[in-house]
């Protein structure tokens, strides 16, 4: 799954290229790799039955497939390595870079 939220972002981004868009793709399936869902450490949670929000729908949490802290953290290396490669790359005429970063709990 994680592969296929990857090649459909990155082709986003590539696409809006022909517009001057400015879009970084940053993914983040190597530094989740062995940690996402099951992984060691876990970095994903997994399916959240306990510890639910109001806004949750039962018996399943909102916190299902969403980062835990250390995830978080995960995202944040691979979105500045992406950032510090397009600074890297990036002409100084472009007003601005988007990163977009997709999502990889599944493996």
């Amino acid at each position: 799954m994680g592969d296929l939220v990857a090649t459909e972002m990155k082709g986003a981004v590539d696409a809006n290229a022909q517009y001057q868009a400015n879009a970084v793709f940053a993914d983040p399936r190597s530094v989740f790799a062995g940690q996402a869902i099951c992984g060691d450490p876990e970095t994903i949670h997994g399916i959240v039955l306990t510890g639910h929000a109001k806004a949750d729908t039962k018996p399943v949490s909102m916190k299902s497939f969403h980062p835990k802290i250390s995830g978080t953290a995960c995202y944040a290396k691979a979105f500045e390595a992406a950032l510090r490669r397009a600074v890297r790359t990036t002409s100084t005429q472009w007003g601005r870079t988007d990163v977009i970063l997709s999502h990889r709990g599944f493996e």
